[in-house]
């Protein structure tokens, strides 16, 4: 079974060969738009057998901040998760922020 860090860090790495944005994990600093941050959030339904945890599953989000309509890199992003294997994504919502003038693209995501 994979431990959580090498889980988190093969999905990290992927994510950082998106061209044009920076990747953040957990934060951002202050930083002009396009930007990415995603996050772990918890522990998803792991698989059991023989009274032990068998598999790991892990669930997260991925925001997206662009200025610019039908951002390019939006498609990058969906390209990049497609090749994950044992993701599963969902886009979640997409947002015009106010307050910001930015999009605000989100994912829910769960890998295994």
């Amino acid at each position: 079974m994979k431990s959580m860090q090498s889980i988190l860090k093969s999905f990290s790495d992927v994510l950082a060969q998106i061209n044009g944005v920076n990747i953040y994990h957990y934060w951002r600093p202050k930083m002009q738009a396009p930007f990415c941050v995603w996050a772990e959030q918890n522990e998803g339904e792991p698989s059991f057998a023989g009274n032990k945890k068998i598999e790991k599953q892990f669930e997260g989000t991925i925001d997206y901040f662009t200025h610019a309509e039908f951002d390019p890199i939006v498609d990058e992003i969906v390209t990049a998760l497609d090749s994950i294997d044992g993701l599963s994504y969902m886009l979640e919502s997409v947002q015009y922020e106010d307050d910001t003038q930015l999009i605000h693209y989100t994912y829910s995501w769960s890998f295994a």
